[in-house]
């Protein structure tokens, strides 16, 4: 199965140590939870887009569908104040730093 194409522009990740990348993820997954554990509603959808930044993150997700009854909200995800808006731009760091941890896998596999 191949890749799509994406453009990475997280080279701040590719500076961090292994135990760096690890820590940075487990303190992603913790925040993930808690924030899921206080948000009344759930993440159905979270997508990266094919920029890989987190201010991309925030300008691909200007106009979504989420929340109950598919409620539609504009501009909200600038401030990410709204649980679900913070469960998905956790979640894209969450993604970024899987990534990162899988090309230096297959780095050292090489």
């Amino acid at each position: 199965m191949g890749r799509a194409f994406f453009i990475n522009l997280r080279s701040d990740l590719a500076r961090l140590t292994d135990p760096q990348i690890a820590e940075a993820l487990q303190g992603r997954w913790n925040e993930f939870e808690a924030t899921r554990a206080k948000s009344k509603s759930t993440l159905r959808l979270s997508m990266r887009g094919p920029i890989r930044h987190p201010w991309a993150y925030r300008l691909l997700s200007l106009g979504c569908v989420t929340g109950p009854g598919l409620s539609a909200y504009l501009g909200n995800i600038w401030l990410g104040l709204f649980s679900y808006e913070r469960l998905h731009l956790i979640m894209c760091e969450i993604r970024d730093l899987q990534d990162e941890i899988q090309s230096r896998l297959t780095a050292k596999r090489a």
